[in-house]
Parts: C-alpha cells; sequence; structure tokens
C-alpha cells in the first residue's frame, strides 16, 4: 500500500425491504426510524442533514423515534395521535418506516428469510391499515373513481 492507510466505509446493514402499494394515499414523504443516542447529539450539536419532528403532547413518540420530512407541517398532520399511538407497536422492530406519495416501505435491519416473509408483511399490512384512519391522506379508490364522474 505503500504508506497509505486502508480505508473502510461504514454502511448501514440493512437487509430486507418491503413496499406496499396503495392508490389510495397521497402521503408526503417522511422517513420514521428509532432514534438513538448518536443521532440525539447530532441533533444538539446542529451536524445533522436532518430535523427530527418532534410532538410537544407526545414525548413518549418523540423520544422513541426519529421523524424526519421535508414537509415537516404536512407529516405532523398525517402523524395524528392514533397514528403515532399504533407506531410505538413497532418501535423495537429495528424497522426504518418510510412514505412517498403511495408507497409504504420498511427497511429492515436485518435479513428476513423466506419462511419469515409473513412477519413483516404482515406489520406493512398493519400500518397500511391504522394510516388509512388519516381520511385527509386515504381516500379509498371507490371514491376517487366517482369523482371522476
Amino acid at each position: 500500500m505503500f504508506g497509505s492507510e486502508k480505508k473502510y466505509i461504514r454502511v448501514p446493514k440493512e437487509a430486507t425491504l418491503c413496499v406496499l402499494y396503495d392508490d389510495g394515499f397521497d402521503l408526503p414523504s417522511f422517513d420514521l426510524s428509532r432514534e438513538t443516542l448518536k443521532q440525539k447529539a447530532i441533533e444538539i450539536l446542529r451536524m445533522n442533514e436532518t430535523v427530527d419532528i418532534d410532538f410537544d403532547d407526545d414525548k413518549e413518540f418523540s423520544s422513541a423515534w426519529w421523524l424526519s420530512s421535508d414537509e415537516n407541517m404536512i407529516v405532523k398532520d398525517l402523524f395524528t395521535k392514533n397514528i403515532r399511538a399504533n407506531f410505538m407497536k413497532f418501535v423495537d422492530k429495528g424497522y426504518r418506516i418510510c412514505g412517498r406519495k403511495n408507497v409504504l416501505f420498511i427497511i429492515a435491519d436485518k435479513p428476513y428469510w423466506p419462511e419469515d416473509y409473513a412477519k413483516i408483511t404482515s406489520d406493512i399490512r398493519m400500518i397500511q391499515r391504522f394510516m388509512k384512519n388519516n381520511k385527509k391522506f386515504y381516500t379509498p379508490l371507490s371514491e376517487r373513481q366517482d369523482e371522476g364522474n
């Protein structure tokens, strides 16, 4: 190597991706992951690339999750008290949960083997069900077709 150092790039070991398309959704872009001490420290030092969206009336959710978006106010409307409470069921699963328009996806921090796919699929379906309750961001297809007539 002639005196040069061997450098390694650290890449997160996210291993499994589960994607759900639902044309009833019109979601703002959001990214939800477990809040870590490292993220908190970076936020305090103002070295972060994203801003954590916190809820004054929900310290438990705000301490557990790092919620970021480029549409902060709209995402706050999406994350109602009920939706935040439902997301707390997933806080220790090692998931990064994201939404973009009509897509929800989970990026897991570990590999899921084919025999375990039902677990992550069940989780994304559960997320879909409780997020549909915020009618501001979900319109059933039957109602969308009625609007077109």
